[in-house]
C-alpha cells in the first residue's frame, strides 16, 4: 500500500501486488499497480534470465488503464560491498500504443543489515522521458523487519519530484513472502 501525499493536491492511496517466479536461471513476475480513486490500472509482465554474476536479464510489457502501453528492457544487478547490498534495475521503456513517451526508468537500492532481522536502505528512483524531457526522482530510507526466513514486512518514506517545482511526500508498507 502506497499513501501518497501531492503538494497542493488531494492525498489518495495505491495498492501493488508483484509476484515473482524463479528457477535457477529463468525467472518471471507480473507487477499490477491498482489506484481506485483515480481509476487507473497498471500491469506489467515481464522474464528474466539469470546470466551469472549477480546479472539478470528483464524484458516484458507494461500496459495501463490510461492507454500508455510499453515493452520494456533493462537488467537487475545485485552486488554487495562488505554488509551493503546494492540492486541496480534499469530499464528502458519504449511506447507500443496510445499516449505513450520513451522513458528510462532507473532504481537503486543500498542496504544494510542492523541485526538478523533488522534492515536499512535507501532507494533511489529516477525517470527521463526523452519526447519531453521531463524528469521525475524518488528518494527515500526504507525500514524491513524479517518475521521469519520467508516473511519480510517493510516501510519506506519517501519525497519525489519533478524538478519543477512540483512533487509528493509517500508512505509505502509492504510484505514481502518468499516460497
Amino acid at each position: 500500500m502506497n499513501s501518497i501525499h501531492p503538494e497542493g493536491g488531494d492525498s489518495f492511496e495505491s495498492h501493488d501486488i508483484n509476484t515473482y517466479l524463479s528457477s535457477e536461471k529463468f525467472g518471471m513476475g507480473v507487477d499490477t499497480t491498482l489506484c481506485p480513486v483515480k481509476e487507473y490500472t497498471k500491469v506489467k509482465p515481464y522474464l528474466t534470465k539469470s546470466i551469472g554474476g549477480g546479472l539478470s536479464l528483464i524484458g516484458g510489457l507494461s500496459l495501463d488503464s490510461n492507454g500508455s502501453d510499453y515493452v520494456h528492457a533493462g537488467i537487475w544487478y545485485a552486488t554487495s560491498l562488505g554488509k551493503v547490498s546494492i540492486f541496480f534495475d534499469p530499464r528502458l521503456y519504449v511506447s507500443i500504443a496510445g499516449e505513450g513517451n520513451d522513458f528510462f526508468d532507473g532504481f537503486v537500492e543500498a542496504s544494510y543489515p542492523l541485526t538478523e532481522k533488522v534492515s536499512v536502505a535507501f532507494d533511489v528512483i529516477y525517470d527521463h522521458w526523452w519526447d519531453s524531457n521531463d524528469n521525475w526522482a524518488l528518494v527515500g530510507p526504507v525500514v524491513y523487519y524479517k518475521i521469519s526466513d520467508t516473511v519480510t514486512v517493510f516501510s519506506r518514506v519517501a519525497q519525489d519530484t519533478n524538478f519543477e517545482g512540483g512533487g509528493s511526500s509517500s508512505v509505502r508498507l509492504g510484505l514481502k513472502w518468499s516460497f
